[in-house]
C-alpha cells in the first residue's frame, strides 16, 4: 500500500462499475501484513472516513442512554442461526427506536438481499456497499501525502423497519470473494458509524474481512444450538474465535432451544470452555414450528412469532441500553403488546 502522486487525468472515476463482473481471486490480503503496517493503514482509513460527511449521525450526537458498540455475531457451526438472531434482534431494536444497523459479512450463501425483497424492493438510490468499495475511489491528503482510497458515497443506504441493512452481494458467480485491505477497512469503519452495529459473519472465519471484524469488534457473540454432542467437538473452533478476537467480551446465545433440553447440562458443558468465553448465555431463544410457517423471513414482523421471540430477545435489548434505562424497554414492550 503506497501513496501516489495524484494526476487529475489519471484519477479513477467515481461510481464506475464497468468492471464489477471480473473474476475474483481468493486473496487473503489482510493476513499478509505485518502488525505495524496494519495499524498505520487503520489510522489512515479511519482518518479518511472521518474526514468525509457522515453516512449517519455521529455516535456522540445520538441517544446518550445507549451503549455504542459493534458486535460480531458468529455461528459456532453451520446453520446454528446467527442470521436469525441478528436480523430479528435488529428489527426489535428498531421498533424500540434504537439506531441499529446490520452488516452481512462475506459468506458462501448470503441471504439478506433476498430477505429484504431483492431487486423488486431495492430503494431507487441504494447501491451495494461491497460493490461501491471495490469500484469507487477518492483522493485523500494525510500527513502531507496524497492517497487514492476506496469510498462509499452517502445516501445509498437500505433503510427498512428502522434498521440500516448492508447486504453482501458477490460480484460474480465465483464462490470466492476478497476485499483488499483498504477496501475492508473502509467498509468496516463506514458501517461502524452506526451507533449499534451487528456484523453477521455466519460460520465463515476464513476471509480476511471476517478476521478484521473479529479484531475490531467490541463484543463477539457465538450462536449455538443446544446440542451437547456437537458442542463437545467445538473446543478448537472456540479457541480459534478467541484467538482472532482482540476483545475479552465473548458471549454465547443459545438458539433453537426445546422444552425437553436440560439447559443445566448445556451450561455445564459451556463452563469447560470458560477460558475462551463467558459460559453464561446472554439469551435462550426457543425453537417453534411457527418460525417455519408463513412467508416472512423476519419472524419478528409476524404477530404470532413476535410474541414467541420478544421474551428471549428482551435481555439482549436491555443490554444495548444503559443499566438505569433497562426498565423502560420492558414498559414499552407492555404498551405495544398485542
Amino acid at each position: 500500500f503506497t501513496h501516489v502522486q495524484v494526476d487529475e487525468k489519471q484519477q479513477p472515476k467515481e461510481n464506475n462499475h464497468e468492471n464489477d463482473e471480473r473474476p475474483i481471486k481468493k486473496v487473503n490480503v489482510y493476513d499478509d501484513l505485518e502488525q505495524e503496517k496494519k495499524e498505520s493503514i487503520k489510522q489512515l482509513i479511519q482518518y479518511a472516513v472521518a474526514a468525509q460527511e457522515s453516512h449517519v449521525r455521529r455516535k456522540q450526537s445520538l441517544i446518550s442512554t445507549i451503549h455504542h458498540k459493534t458486535i460480531a455475531v458468529v455461528s459456532l457451526y453451520n446453520r446454528a442461526g446467527s442470521s436469525f438472531v441478528v436480523n430479528n434482534l435488529a428489527i426489535a431494536l428498531g421498533q424500540f427506536d434504537l439506531p441499529v444497523g446490520v452488516l452481512e459479512g462475506i459468506q458462501p450463501m448470503p441471504k439478506l438481499y433476498t430477505f429484504l425483497g431483492g431487486k423488486e424492493k431495492e430503494p431507487p438510490f441504494w447501491k451495494c456497499w461491497y460493490h461501491e468499495v471495490k469500484s469507487t475511489r477518492k483522493v485523500c491528503k494525510y500527513l502531507d501525502r496524497e492517497y487514492i482510497l476506496p469510498l462509499i458515497h452517502k445516501d445509498i443506504n437500505w433503510f427498512f423497519e428502522n434498521v440500516n441493512w448492508i447486504p453482501f452481494i458477490p460480484l460474480s458467480d465465483n464462490k470466492e470473494y476478497a476485499l483488499g485491505v483498504a477496501e475492508s477497512l473502509t467498509l468496516y469503519y463506514t458501517a461502524d458509524e452506526l451507533p449499534l452495529l451487528f456484523v453477521d459473519l455466519s460460520h465463515d472465519l476464513d476471509s480476511g474481512f471476517s478476521k478484521l471484524v473479529l479484531e475490531e469488534a467490541d463484543e463477539v457473540w457465538i450462536v449455538l444450538e443446544p446440542d451437547l454432542i456437537q458442542l463437545g467437538f467445538m473446543g478448537e473452533r472456540l479457541k480459534q474465535i478467541s484467538k482472532l478476537a482482540k476483545t475479552n467480551n465473548l458471549f454465547t446465545n443459545i438458539n433453537k432451544s426445546h422444552p425437553y433440553i436440560e439447559l443445566k447440562n448445556l451450561k455445564h458443558q459451556l463452563q469447560k470452555f470458560e477460558q475462551y468465553l463467558d459460559p453464561e448465555p446472554l439469551s435462550i431463544i426457543p425453537f417453534s414450528v411457527e418460525f417455519l410457517k408463513g412467508g416472512n423471513p423476519f419472524s419478528y414482523l409476524d404477530k404470532t412469532t413476535k410474541e414467541i421471540l420478544i421474551k428471549s430477545l428482551l435481555p439482549l435489548i436491555k443490554r444495548m441500553g444503559k443499566e438505569q434505562d433497562g426498565d423502560k424497554y420492558e414498559g414499552k414492550r407492555k404498551e405495544n403488546s398485542f
